[in-house]
C-alpha cells in the first residue's frame, strides 16, 4: 500500500462491477484537522443508561458471539441463571434467580429477560437471544443499555456475553438511531465532537471528557459508487473503534494507525459483508492529506474441476478488492456474482454461472 501526500484534490475513481449487488470501487479519504471542545479539557459529565430489551434484533455488530447453554447462563456478578432443555427443541429457563424454571422458548427459538441481584447488592436486567443448536442451545445479548450521552442518545451491547459493557475492543457501542455497531472505544464521536468515553461494568453509567489529541477525518462513504450503500465501516485502532459510516461527509476520529475490520453494503433485501482479508493497516497521521484507493480491482482465489465445456468452482471461492478487502456473505444467496469461464486464447465465453455460498 502506498500513501503520497498530495495537494487537496478529489481522488480519481475507479469504477468496477460485481454483477447482482452491484458493488463498485470506494475512496477513503482522510484530511488533517483539530478537536472541536463541547467545554473545558477538564470537563467530566456522568450519563446515566438503563435496559432496553430489543424485541426484533436488527443490529449489525462487528463480531457475532454464540455462547452455548450447559446447565445455565451465566452473567458477571455472580449472576447465573439455570437452564435445562425440556423438550426436544423447548428450553425451560430460570428468569428471576429463584431457583425455578420459570419462563421457556420453543422451536426456532426467541428471547428472555433475565432479572436478579449481583453480589454486590446491584438490581441487573438483561434480556438473552436463545437459538437452537444441533442437539444444544445457544444464547447472545437480546438488549442494550441506554441513554444519552452528550446529548447524543448511545447504546452499549455486551457482545462478548460476560454481562459486562466495559471491554473494550470486545463489546460494541451505537450512535444515534444506527443499527451499525463499531467495537466498544475509548473515545467516542457524538454529534461531532470526540470524547474520552468510560461506561461502568454494569452498563448503567458512562462518564465523558473531551478528547484534546490530533485528530483526522475518515471519509468511507462519498466514493462508493455502487448500486448499494455503505451502512457499516468499521475501522480500529487498538482501544479506538468507530463506524464511519455513520457519517455520510466523512468522521472525526483520533489521528493513528487504523484496520479495516468490518463493513456493510445494502441494496433493498441485497446485502454483502465486507472483511478485513487481506488488507494492510492504513496510517492516518496528522499534518497530511491521505488518499487511500480500494476495491477495484476485484480477485477471486478458488479451485475448480472441468469436464469439457463444464466448469465447477467449488465452494471455497473467495473475493478480494484491490486492497485485499473481502466480499463475502451475499444475501440472498443466489445474488453472488456472475463467474464468467473464457477460453484463453479467443476469448470466447465458454460458460457463465452465478457465484452461490454453500
Amino acid at each position: 500500500m502506498t500513501f503520497v501526500d498530495l495537494p487537496k484534490r478529489k481522488p480519481m475513481r475507479a469504477p468496477w462491477t460485481i454483477h447482482g449487488l452491484g458493488v463498485v470501487a470506494f475512496g477513503v479519504l482522510a484530511w488533517t484537522g483539530s478537536a472541536t471542545s463541547a467545554g473545558p479539557d477538564d470537563e467530566v459529565n456522568t450519563a446515566t443508561l438503563s435496559h432496553k430489551a430489543q424485541k426484533k434484533w436488527g443490529i449489525n455488530l462487528p463480531a457475532e458471539h454464540w455462547i452455548t447453554v450447559d446447565w445455565s447462563i451465566a452473567l458477571s456478578g455472580g449472576l447465573e441463571f439455570p437452564a435445562e432443555q425440556t423438550g426436544a427443541q423447548k428450553l425451560s429457563v430460570d428468569t428471576n434467580g429463584d431457583e425455578k424454571l420459570d419462563d421457556d422458548v420453543k422451536g426456532k427459538g426467541g428471547s428472555l429477560t433475565l432479572k436478579g441481584t449481583t453480589d454486590a447488592d446491584e438490581k441487573v436486567e438483561y434480556t438473552v437471544r436463545l437459538r437452537p443448536k444441533g442437539k444444544t442451545w445457544e444464547w447472545s445479548a437480546g438488549s442494550v443499555q441506554q441513554g444519552t450521552v452528550e446529548g447524543t442518545k448511545v447504546s452499549l451491547i455486551d457482545m462478548n456475553g460476560n454481562g459486562r459493557y466495559d471491554d473494550f475492543g470486545q463489546d460494541a457501542y451505537l450512535v444515534g438511531n444506527s443499527s451499525n455497531a463499531a467495537f466498544l472505544s475509548r473515545v467516542v464521536n457524538l454529534g461531532g465532537n470526540l470524547y474520552e468515553f468510560t461506561p461502568n461494568a454494569l452498563g448503567t453509567e458512562v462518564t465523558t471528557k473531551p478528547f484534546t489529541g490530533e485528530t483526522v477525518m475518515l471519509d468511507a462513504t462519498s466514493e462508493f459508487e455502487g448500486k448499494g450503500k455503505v451502512v457499516n465501516a468499521v475501522f480500529r485502532d487498538g482501544d479506538l473503534s468507530f463506524n464511519v459510516a455513520d457519517e455520510a461527509k466523512g468522521m472525526k476520529i483520533p489521528a493513528g494507525t487504523y484496520r479495516f475490520e468490518h463493513g456493510y453494503v445494502t441494496k433493498g433485501s441485497s446485502t454483502v459483508t465486507i472483511g478485513t482479508g487481506n488488507m494492510e493497516p492504513i496510517e492516518l497521521a496528522p499534518g497530511a492529506e491521505h488518499v487511500v484507493e480500494w476495491g477495484a480491482p476485484i480477485g477471486g482465489e478458488f479451485s475448480y474441476n472441468q469436464t469439457g465445456t463444464k466448469v465447477t468452482v467449488n465452494a471455497d471461492f473467495r473475493f478480494f478488492g484491490k486492497l485485499g478487502e473481502e466480499y463475502k456473505e451475499f444475501t440472498p444467496k443466489g445474488g453472488g456474482p456472475k463467474i464468467f469461464v473464457k477460453d484463453k486464447e479467443k476469448g470466447d465465453v465458454l460458460t457463465k454461472g452465478r457465484f452461490r455460498e454453500s
